[in-house]
């Protein structure tokens, strides 16, 4: 006959070896969804982009501006002079 200690024990065994391979399952997909989730840009128009620059703000000085024409998190060709509301000043060393 089975006691109730081994019951007990039993039930944590199946208990941590379940909360252990869904940390495994977890961390694969996350592992997957990642790089994905990384190269996703956001559309012009959600950002309010414009080709020419508010005040003295403009792409050519944002921190996420990519020279030529390109942006770290907005999608598509960005003009040195365009604005979006992500505008965030480079930081001097």
């Amino acid at each position: 006959m089975i006691s109730h200690d081994d019951r007990i024990r039993f039930s944590r065994r199946r208990a941590m070896t379940a909360a252990l391979n869904l940390l495994a399952t977890a961390g694969t997909a996350l592992a997957v969804a990642a790089p994905a989730l990384a190269q996703t840009k956001l559309a012009q128009k959600i950002v309010q982009y414009q080709d020419h620059p508010k005040d003295k703000h403009q792409c050519s000085i944002c921190a996420h501006f990519q020279p030529p024409h390109s942006c770290n998190i907005v999608a598509g060709n960005i003009s040195p002079n365009g604005w979006c509301r992500m505008y965030s000043p480079k930081i001097s060393e």
